[in-house]
């Protein structure tokens, strides 16, 4: 992959709004999906030891890296069930249907497994990495998890998120 990242990415039009992509490859189907927030771009180092072997695609989910944002955004959106909607028609468009693979990480892993589920007949392997894949509470994490998760919760979390940046400052810096 000689070619910077960015300039490998394509757009493709779901519901009104662009989707970035990369797609490199030939064969069947192996998807990675980003964690929230993040982008495409986290799997750059990892796409060139696999494109020899499988059609490699690699989506900016909605709103997030070079893929268009939501209009009129705000609290009640970019939750689950509007990724899951812009996945299943980019999945759909890119011919996504026989033989999949899905990678993903984080929030990436939930959309995985959740088109897994409603499309069995079309998988051919899953793998997850930082998903929760059980019930869990508060008793089960350690109590600076604990407050970590609550303060985002809490009445400071919107400025935490977005004044101080905390997920992208603090989390993904561990």
């Amino acid at each position: 992959m000689g070619t910077s990242f960015r300039d490998l990415k394509q757009k493709i039009e779901i519901n009104g709004l662009k989707m970035a992509y990369v797609e490199l490859g030939q064969g069947d189907p192996l998807v990675f999906l980003h964690g929230n927030p993040a982008s495409s771009y986290i799997w750059r180092n990892i796409i060139p030891y696999l494109e020899e072997q499988a059609r490699v695609i690699v989506p900016d989910l909605i709103g997030m890296g070079d893929s268009d944002k939501l209009p009129d955004s705000g609290p009640d959106s970019y939750r689950f069930v509007e990724h899951r909607e812009y996945l299943e028609e980019f999945l759909r468009q890119v011919g996504a249907k026989d033989n999949v693979v899905l990678v993903g990480s984080d929030w990436g892993s939930a959309l995985c497994m959740d088109w897994a589920y409603r499309h069995a007949e079309s998988m051919k392997g899953l793998v997850y990495m930082e998903a929760i894949v059980a019930q869990q509470s508060y008793e089960d994490v350690s109590q600076e998890r604990r407050d970590f998760v609550r303060a985002f919760k809490g009445a400071e979390g919107e400025r935490l998120m977005l004044e101080e940046n905390i997920v992208v400052e603090g989390l993904l810096q561990l």
